[in-house]
């Protein structure tokens, strides 16, 4: 009790943990001079202090997650008695500590004065912090007590921000909500309509280490680097990154991240005042403390629209909730626990947070071991100067304390207006500029919401034109009769006998909205004398980024972390992902779309090899990649992202006999064509563990489910489209699957409009069609 144990206790608890250590002479010499209490009791903290030379190092790892004991084995092994308590550190289960003389502790722990001086009688001498925050240390008591306090100044700045940028690209290509959809059975595209990150503003706030791996990635997409720092850095400025003041970085970024200290003067620091001065339709994205973003404001500015979305690996109030798990609880206990604020977070579909990831990859657990290791070896060895050690601040003089802000509860006037929480981003409309005809008559199939919203401009130019919401099959088509032409989607069937009921009903022109036509039947076609024209190229911006949005999801574990979260389940293991700086990127396929892609990977500080026979200057001169043969890029690829058009010799590229040669613990990518990679391939990849993931927005069978909702459908109909390999696809948790949405941009939509009215006013005036099919001869 209060670190007093029986003597006679005290050596069968020795003997039993070290014994090799603990002889009866070493005993002798132990407890040699120490007066014990009347009733037999010896103080710990007596026996270290005094014999502190003679006693091993033994660490009590806390918060010793399955993740935890996994990566600090080597402590153990390496000082011999070290133990691991699965607790957090707090008052009550500071004395579990009970035979050590360092204790290890995370983030989250408490080490307070009261921990610290439960510490101090159980004999502690040594705090070892493997995190660089130490807000949490009483620093004042901890010099008082007389106990070192050693940490992991820095691990892995690259792990922080590239999280950040994961964070960002899942939100804005909704893959948190299409990726649960899909396992729902939902293929629909409606309410997944992102925007093309290329040419937009990012505000980085703060332009350390972390703010300047950050910047560096964001730039990789090609986006406007603005920053605020008062210690401005000459490598930012190397970038052509512009300073500027907080209130200009507010009114000019598309997408804030926060790469910030907890500092009194960047407490809530993003509140009311602050929103209400940031752009409409922002981003923001906090990877740093919690304490920067007053919750309450960041609720009232997504509820009231100011904010597109945010991100969020820390929150203010995280250390009662973050790597503990809630979901096993019963109700009531977990309402003892509820904290408004988050819950009301959690519902916004446009929020999306992880529970303090951001450090967790391997190459950051492995900085932190070694650091660890290198701390006590230092306080052991007695060195001079303990590299990584923490002192307290000076005492300030006290001052009157500022009577507490009220908190509002509900919305805050300036925001404007006041949509739904959940409400999913605007389209954009293309408003036509010119006359109409009312006479001329477009038949819209798969007219979803989104396409409504997509081809407002249409609709202007020919007012009679109608959306038919089903996708254009044999059995729907007629619904097009009355029709001068009809206007179809990826998915939409133009096979010969639609051809010919089209055909009947007086069609003369087929309208892609895509650049894909492997559903049509050209020859066909021109027998009925209907011509064709496509959109060839719509956004290779919104594709590539897709691609990188998959890839970043995959590796980090972000849904699987979002899904947690949202179930109270706050833990870390499991979400260990790995730092993609320093890795490498194999591109198959280097036309625009792969350029694009390896420019964004190679921002990451990646190494990109391509395979394409037909190789581009762009790719190795510009951007830097190296042509491999497609063996060398399978061997070396830590991620493969493949942008190949699907033609006879590339139609199972990717079989068995690719996957066995792939380096292990790679993840594949296809966002081009899903017959590409075969599927039972990558099955047995995932299921070997020879693939750490995969990220797919195509499927080789997709024509039969994609775009269809079967959680609406009987059960009659949604047994029509079971498919066991897709099924079982997208039961994985290393899977990621999104339904042909990697085109899906807002600038995407507006061009592929406009070029689709184009094509029309082209075919109606007799001008040469630039975007005309014609069957091969």
């Amino acid at each position: 009790k209060d670190g007093f144990l029986p003597r006679g206790e005290l050596e069968y608890i020795l003997r039993t943990l070290e014994p090799d250590v603990f002889t009866p002479a070493m005993l002798t010499e132990l407890f040699a001079g120490l007066v014990p209490t009347k009733d037999g009791q010896v103080n710990l903290a007596d026996i270290f202090n005094t014999c502190v030379e003679d006693v091993k190092v033994k660490v009590a790892v806390y918060s010793a997650a399955p993740y935890v004991k996994e990566f600090m084995q080597p402590v153990l092994d390496k000082f011999p008695g070290s133990f691991f308590i699965e607790q957090a550190c707090t008052v009550s289960s500071a004395k579990m500590c009970t035979g050590a003389n360092a204790a290890c502790l995370f983030v989250n722990d408490d080490v307070s004065r009261h921990v610290l001086e439960k510490f101090k009688a159980c004999g502690i001498k040594l705090v070892l912090l493997r995190c660089a925050g130490f807000d949490r240390v009483d620093m004042h008591a901890a010099e008082e007590l007389g106990i070192t306090v050693l940490r992991v100044p820095a691990y892995s700045p690259y792990a922080v921000a590239e999280h950040a940028v994961s964070l960002v690209m899942t939100l804005n290509r909704r893959l948190h909500v299409a990726t649960n959809r899909v396992r729902m059975g939902n293929y629909q595209l409606s309410g997944l309509v992102g925007f093309n990150m290329q040419g937009k503003t990012c505000g980085i706030l703060g332009t350390g280490k972390i703010g300047q791996i950050a910047a560096r990635i964001f730039q990789g997409f090609g986006m406007k680097l603005v920053c605020y720092d008062p210690y401005q850095s000459e490598t930012m400025k190397a970038m052509g990154a512009v300073y500027m003041d907080l209130d200009d970085v507010y009114k000019q970024a598309d997408i804030i991240t926060l790469h910030l200290p907890l500092l009194p003067e960047t407490r809530k620091m993003i509140n009311h005042e602050a929103i209400a001065k940031m752009k409409r339709g922002v981003t923001i994205v906090n990877v740093s403390r919690g304490g920067i973003i007053d919750t309450q404001a960041l609720i009232d500015g997504l509820t009231a629209g100011k904010i597109r979305a945010a991100g969020l690996d820390v929150y203010e109030r995280e250390d009662a909730k973050f790597f503990k798990d809630f979901s096993h609880q019963s109700t009531a206990a977990r309402m003892q626990t509820w904290d408004h604020q988050l819950a009301l977070l959690r519902s916004f579909h446009n929020v999306l947070i992880t529970p303090h990831t951001a450090f967790l990859t391997e190459e950051a657990l492995n900085a932190i071991l070694g650091t660890t290791i290198q701390n006590v070896e230092e306080f052991v060895g007695k060195a001079q100067k303990l590299t990584n050690q923490v002192f307290a601040p000076p005492v300030k003089p006290a001052t009157e304390t500022p009577p507490p802000v009220e908190e509002s509860r509900g919305y805050r006037p300036g925001f404007g207006a006041h949509p739904s929480p959940c409400a999913s981003p605007s389209i954009p409309e293309v408003q036509y500029e010119g006359e109409t005809n009312p006479d001329f008559k477009v038949a819209i199939f798969s007219g979803t919401t989104y396409v409504k919203s997509q081809m407002k401009a249409l609709m202007d130019r020919f007012p009679s034109s109608w959306f038919i919401e089903q996708a254009c099959t044999k059995s729907t088509v007629s619904l097009s009769a009355g029709a001068h032409a009809v206007c179809l989607f990826v998915n939409d069937d133009a096979d010969k006998d639609v051809i010919n009921i089209l055909k009947a009903q007086g069609v003369k022109y087929i309208l892609l909205r895509c650049a894909g036509f492997d559903r049509v039947d050209l020859t066909a076609a021109k027998d009925a004398g209907i011509r064709i024209a496509n959109v060839p190229a719509y956004s290779p911006f919104a594709v590539a980024e897709h691609a990188v949005a998959l890839a970043l999801a995959v590796n980090r574990h972000t849904i699987t972390a979002y899904n947690r979260v949202m179930e109270s389940n706050f833990t870390l293991s499991g979400l260990v992902g790995q730092d993609l700086n320093g890795k490498t990127c194999g591109i198959l396929g280097t036309g625009k779309i792969g350029q694009i892609a390896a420019r964004i990977f190679k921002g990451f500080g990646m190494e990109v090899i391509g395979f394409d026979p037909y190789q581009s200057k762009i790719f190795t001169d510009e951007i830097g990649g190296k042509y491999a043969d497609l063996d060398e890029v399978l061997a070396k690829s830590d991620i493969l992202s493949v942008h190949m058009p699907l033609l006879a010799t590339t139609h199972h590229l990717i079989d068995e006999e690719a996957v066995d040669k792939m380096k292990d613990n790679a993840i594949l990518i296809n966002v081009s064509r899903g017959g590409i990679v075969d599927t039972r391939a990558i099955i047995d990849g995932l299921l070997s563990g020879k693939l750490r993931g995969v990220g797919l927005d195509v499927y080789e069978h997709e024509r039969h489910v994609f775009f269809k909702n079967f959680a609406e459908m009987n059960f009659a109909e949604r047994v029509n489209g079971f498919d066991h390999d897709l099924m079982l696809l997208r039961s994985m948790p290393n899977v990621i699957l999104s339904p042909h949405i990697a085109f899906l941009t807002e600038e995407a939509l507006e061009n592929i409009c406009e070029q689709t009215v184009e094509n029309l006013n082209d075919f109606l005036s007799g001008k040469q069609l630039k975007n005309e099919l014609h069957p091969k001869v």
